[in-house]
């Protein structure tokens, strides 16, 4: 029982130092000032580091992001994201080239599953869900659900058997 709560609080303690580092980064890289940079950048290197984490220092995050399984994140320079929005391992938000300047807007509730990649000048709605593994090129109206399409099994004809003869 002891390891079992061991495993517990350090798995949420994971969570909780990986949103302070950001919090602080992102706090830290909007203020002017060279202490406010060095700091932005310290923090920012500690969430790679010992996440996989990349978080510009200017990114604009809203209160009570949640990270499930803070692994491979990366939130670009111009990102912003509302209150209480949830993302998953590998989530990727950026801009579509590097001569494009426009970063994506999530909003307020939004969930991010594991793998989704949000890209270019896209407004994704509040209470949006946006499933594993889905590349987003397009606005999002508010509480759009995105799936990726169905997998439909393969059915083989069954072959017949070495030895038995076919009626």
């Amino acid at each position: 029982m002891k390891a079992l709560l061991r495993r517990l609080a350090r798995y949420h303690y994971a969570q909780a130092v990986a949103a302070r580092w950001i919090y602080a980064a992102t706090r830290a890289g909007s203020r002017s000032g060279l202490v406010h940079q060095m700091v932005a950048r310290h923090h920012a290197r500690r969430l790679v580091r010992r996440f996989g984490i990349y978080v510009s220092p200017t990114a604009i995050i809203g209160p009570g992001l949640i990270l499930p399984h803070p692994v491979g994140i990366v939130i670009g320079e111009g990102c912003v994201i509302g209150a209480n929005a949830t993302l998953y391992q590998h989530v990727t938000l950026g801009r579509k080239s590097r001569h494009d300047p426009r970063y994506p807007v999530i909003g307020d509730d939004v969930v991010l599953y594991p793998g989704a990649i949000v890209i270019g000048p896209v407004r994704i709605g509040a209470r949006s869900r946006i499933g594993a593994n889905q590349v987003v090129a397009c606005d999002l109206p508010d509480g759009a659900v995105l799936i990726p399409p169905a997998i439909e099994p393969i059915i083989r004809p069954e072959q017949p058997q070495r030895g038995k003869q076919q009626p």
